[in-house]
């Protein structure tokens, strides 16, 4: 019995304890599971064969509109961003991408979509591992850099800009590379530096077409071809000033060309009868008028070392300046530049000089009067001028001489800073002139009436401003106060209490007079009578007149 009694309890122990047993069970299944696959990995072919498998499949889907196309098109391009993560490295291999572009443009398929997906793979690939990527793919992405530029798609341009700007960042900076070029054996990226020196045989190419006004071979250097390249440097200029050391003669002179372009183009130097403009120039001033703005930009980030140089960027602006009509952006563009140039300016070290300077805020100052039409360009102007008026950023002899020729000879001159609608640059431009007058009544006066030419504001109650410059002396917690030369009042309450010995004579010398008016009296009445009688002669003499 007691046996049996026994055996139950090991029997209920059992039950009790089978899920417990069975959690624990499933809990190691799932971490054998999981070590099994960590330890997992595919051998090295396998691991190309799945990635270069992704690649394909990106290519195959990206002709096709279908939905189900699209979707497996953007899957196979994240599973390949996952496995150049997980596997590196992996050898890619796009050497079929010159077919596959081939066959686009024998279809005439804009933009083709071989060279959509190109990109898009070498951007991610270049981002994981650029090195091993481009000893095998140097030449296929060299090949489509210049599909790219014709394109005339903006975000393939980007796309490109940013492969290149990661292809720099993986090498040493351009700036540190031998004159002669890198060593490919010794540097280990030769391939790398090939992709490198073959975009600047490229840039070299399209600026020297830009300057001849597009070369007959193979059409390069037009317009959009260069817009597209300026872009890219846009983008490769932010951390080196590679580019703008090695081809800043090259922009020069295509902005050279361009204004030149863009003054004979205008309608004043063209002969009676003439239309004044072509739909084509119009269309071409449009294309060209945007590659202007992006060349003073990458300009403006440069000191020019070369005196040719700058006396070509000096004629060059001036051409760009006295163009009739005037192009608001490009005018916006030569302003932002002329500051850029007086951030980076020192004693020894300038674009332009303190008198080339001013002479362009004066040539800039009125443009909005020359029929500019850019939103905001009163704004933009009066802030650059004051930030050059006071700014400390800037600091030196050369400084100090131009913030007082900016302030002398453009803001007293055309005094726009006063007749701002902004309030707080009026009010910063009138601080400006209230320190530079003496905190004196007559220095003000002199300055409002004979110092200050208003000519400027003719148009306008120039005496407002007079007014505020006197008022801005006043010393709001002083009590007012009387000049010492000034005539002083008696008080009345003191000369009734209390007059003094002056007062007395004058109340004496008045009671003495007091009798003879008295007497003056009877006299008169003596004498009415006399005037009486003398009436009624008066009125008998009239009628001997009138006869």
């Amino acid at each position: 019995g007691a046996g049996q009694a026994g055996g139950e309890k090991g029997d209920a122990k059992k039950e009790a304890g089978g899920p417990e047993k069975e959690k624990e069970g499933a809990e190691n299944a799932k971490l054998a599971r999981g070590r099994s696959n960590i330890a997992y990995t595919p051998s090295t072919s396998m691991q190309e064969t799945v990635a270069n498998f992704l690649v394909r499949m990106a290519f195959l889907t990206s002709e096709s509109t279908e939905r189900d196309y699209r979707v497996l098109h953007e899957r196979s391009l994240e599973l390949l961003t996952q496995a150049l993560k997980l596997w590196n490295p992996v050898n890619i291999k796009i050497s079929y991408i010159e077919k596959l572009l081939a066959s686009n443009a024998h279809r005439n398929l804009q933009p083709m979509p071989a060279l959509v997906t190109g990109l898009e793979i070498i951007s991610r690939v270049v981002s994981e591992q650029p090195e091993p990527f481009c000893k095998i793919n140097h030449a296929q992405v060299v090949h489509v850099i210049e599909p790219t530029l014709s394109s005339q798609n903006s975000g393939l341009v980007d796309k490109l800009g940013s492969i290149l700007r990661k292809v720099n960042e993986a090498l040493m900076p351009p700036a540190e590379a031998p004159p002669g070029g890198p060593s490919g054996a010794a540097s280990g990226k030769a391939e790398m530096w090939q992709i490198h020196k073959a975009f600047d045989d490229i840039v070299a190419a399209y600026l020297l077409g830009a300057e001849k006004n597009g070369s007959s071979e193979a059409k390069k250097g037009t317009l959009p071809q260069v817009a597209a390249l300026l872009r890219i440097l846009i983008v490769l200029s932010e951390k080196s000033q590679y580019y703008l050391d090695k081809f800043s003669g090259s922009l020069i002179k295509a902005l050279k060309r361009y204004a030149q372009e863009m003054s004979s183009a205008d309608p004043s130097h063209k002969k009676k009868g003439a239309s004044a403009r072509t739909p084509g120039s119009q269309e071409a001033s449009a294309r060209r008028n945007p590659n202007i703005c992006v060349l003073l930009r990458l300009l403006s980030k440069k000191i020019l070392t070369s005196p040719e140089q700058k006396q070509m960027l000096l004629h060059t602006l001036i051409t760009l300046m006295t163009s009739k009509p005037p192009d608001g952006t490009v005018m916006l563009e030569i302003l932002n530049a002329i500051w850029s140039w007086v951030e980076l300016s020192n004693d020894t070290q300038a674009n332009l000089s303190v008198k080339e300077t001013v002479l362009f805020l004066q040539r800039l100052a009125p443009a909005e009067r020359h029929g500019v039409n850019v939103g905001e360009w009163n704004r933009n102007f009066l802030s650059i001028v004051l930030q050059i008026c006071s700014s400390t950023k800037v600091t030196g002899e050369r400084a100090q001489e131009l913030r007082k020729e900016t302030f002398n000879k453009v803001e007293r001159l055309f005094l726009m800073g006063l007749q701002s609608r902004d309030p707080k640059l009026r009010h910063a431009f009138f601080q400006l002139h209230n320190k530079g007058i003496e905190r004196t009544l007559f220095a003000r006066l002199k300055h409002i009436v004979s110092g200050q030419e208003w000519e400027a504001m003719a148009s306008k109650f120039w005496l407002k401003q007079g007014i505020d410059f006197l008022f801005a002396i006043l010393l709001e917690n002083e009590k007012i106060r009387l000049a010492p030369t000034s005539s002083k009042l008696k008080s009345l309450l003191e000369t009734e209490l209390a007059p003094d010995k002056k007062d007395g004579q004058d109340v004496a010398m008045a009671e003495a007079a007091e009798p003879a008016k008295k007497d003056a009296k009877p006299a008169e009445k003596e004498a009415e009578p006399a005037k009486e009688e003398a009436k009624p002669a008066k009125e008998e003499a009239k009628p001997a007149e009138k006869e």
